[in-house]
């Protein structure tokens, strides 16, 4: 949409059929040198990552920018944000949003180098962060650790979540990492319906590209998770 607002034109690199990143694709994009990379790491919806090699790969082969959307680093195993220290050209992307749980607030941040910094702020819109969500950010970065000590309980919930739903006749569990998983069924929207009728949302991602039987699932509590196992065992049943 953004892209789009700018006059800009969109060029989509579908994922492979197991859900990851299809890299020669990206490798030949980065050799034509004629756009910028947008690679989201862990990705919405499905979880997929890219890894450390593969973003350094990508930034040494092109003049562009190469930017990694790191919404859900938290709750995934790869940190990127370092390497805007040894290349100009890559920018990561975060949120206070998902691990901290303060998504009112609406404070997204990019990280870069010292020489990108300053252009980047020449198109960036005067004014678009308020005090309040300064001062929440300047607690969070205080005391960084407590956003992965908010990750850790949802990432044993997931790992819970993903093992219960490997018994449960679910055509596919994605084994992503961020906080919610991906599951496949051919009566996604009946179950979608059941669940919504029980109180407990869940997400039809069916409209996505690939994703025509899938639902994503966020991570709750244990108490919130046990009533969502509970009501697919009887579904199910």
């Amino acid at each position: 949409m953004m892209i789009a607002a700018n006059e800009g034109e969109c060029i989509e690199v579908p994922l492979k059929d197991d859900f990851t990143y299809d890299l020669d694709a990206w490798r030949a994009l980065a050799d034509a040198g004629e756009a910028h990379l947008l690679l989201c790491s862990p990705n919405n919806p499905t979880g997929s990552t890219v890894s450390r090699a593969f973003v350094k790969e990508l930034a040494d082969r092109t003049t562009k920018l190469v930017i990694v959307d790191e919404a859900y680093v938290h709750f995934g195993k790869e940190d990127l944000s370092d390497l805007v220290q040894s290349r100009d050209n890559i920018i990561v992307l975060r949120t206070f949003s998902k691990a901290s749980g303060l998504a009112s607030v609406r404070f997204g941040y990019a990280l870069a180098s010292k020489a990108l910094v300053p252009e980047l702020n020449k198109v960036k819109l005067p004014y678009n962060v308020g005090v309040f969500g300064l001062e929440v950010a300047r607690a969070a970065i205080d005391d960084p650790a407590v956003l992965d000590e908010a990750a850790e309980p949802l990432i044993r919930e997931r790992t819970r979540l993903q093992n219960a739903f490997q018994d449960m006749p679910f055509t596919r569990v994605l084994h992503g990492l961020a906080n919610f998983v991906v599951v496949s069924t051919p009566r996604a929207q009946e179950l979608f319906d059941a669940l919504f009728e029980q109180g407990i949302l869940i997400r039809n991602i069916g409209g996505y590209p690939m994703l025509g039987d899938y639902l994503r699932i966020s991570v709750g509590t244990p108490e919130e998770n046990d009533t969502l196992i509970a009501a697919l065992h009887d579904f199910f049943a």
